[in-house]
């Protein structure tokens, strides 16, 4: 098979596949089981996807502070996240050299070793090195 044969049955499979996924329209659906006399095999393509390691252990929250990049993970998911008031939330970051980061519930790396209490209990505990307690109570107000 040329270029254009092979170019032409994947635009002919893809079309059949988008066909078939309105479920009014299955009556309706081109069924091709062969092409200029080639047989057409159902393809079934399997694709494995390495995902990154997970940002949020204990030793990231390690590595994040000796490189002074504070962040507390917050997380939404379904219901959203909570409201926050834009200008103390920046005032916030300012004062204590931190960053917020929003999750959701799905996740672009590998969730496997995720430990999002643990990252943010450690964060937590240099503040409080740091700020001592005070910074925990603008925290809460931020909410």
């Amino acid at each position: 098979m040329n270029m254009k044969t092979v170019l032409l049955l994947f635009t002919i499979l893809t079309m059949h596949a988008v066909f078939c996924q309105d479920t009014t329209k299955v009556n309706e659906c081109i069924s091709i089981n062969e092409y200029q006399g080639y047989p057409i095999q159902p393809i079934y393509v399997t694709t494995t996807i390495q995902l990154p390691a997970c940002p949020y252990t204990i030793e990231n929250a390690l590595n994040d502070i000796q490189e002074n990049r504070l962040s507390i993970v917050i997380s939404g998911g379904f219901q959203g996240f909570p409201a926050m008031d834009e200008a103390k939330t920046e005032k916030f970051k300012r004062t204590y050299n931190v960053q917020f980061e929003y999750i959701g519930c799905l996740r672009s790396y590998n969730p496997e070793k995720e430990d999002i209490e643990g990252y943010n209990e450690t964060i937590y505990q240099n503040l409080d090195v740091i700020y001592g307690t005070k910074w925990r109570t603008d925290f809460a107000a931020l909410f």
